[in-house]
């Protein structure tokens, strides 16, 4: 069961919340709203890096490929649903360089 966007919303602290708006998300859950986030960053990423093939390393941050089920199957649900699965990665670096950039290369943001 996904908590709700009060709840999620709340969490963010004052750094995030600006970027979302709360009354524009009542019919999305906030499960929702973070996996369109990631698959958009993941896009993203791509078109930057003109379609690199990537893997995780040593990257600032990262989204992993869009995986997902060829077809829906009957879950232990009983729903007839398909998965889709991003994986995030983020990295912190204090230093030596807090100002990395992006590059066009396998290093991607």
């Amino acid at each position: 069961m996904d908590i709700s966007t009060t709840n999620w919303f709340e969490s963010l602290g004052t750094t995030i919340q600006p970027v979302f708006n709360t009354a524009a998300m009542t019919n999305l859950s906030p499960s929702e709203v973070i996996f369109g986030a990631a698959v958009a960053y993941r896009e993203a990423q791509e078109a930057y890096n003109a379609g690199t093939s990537v893997t995780p390393g040593e990257y600032i941050n990262f989204a992993s490929p869009l995986l997902e089920d060829t077809a829906p199957a009957l879950d232990a649900a009983g729903d007839i649903s398909k998965n889709q699965v991003i994986t995030l990665r983020a990295k912190i670096v204090y230093v030596p360089d807090t100002g990395l950039q992006p590059q066009n290369s396998t290093t991607i943001i």
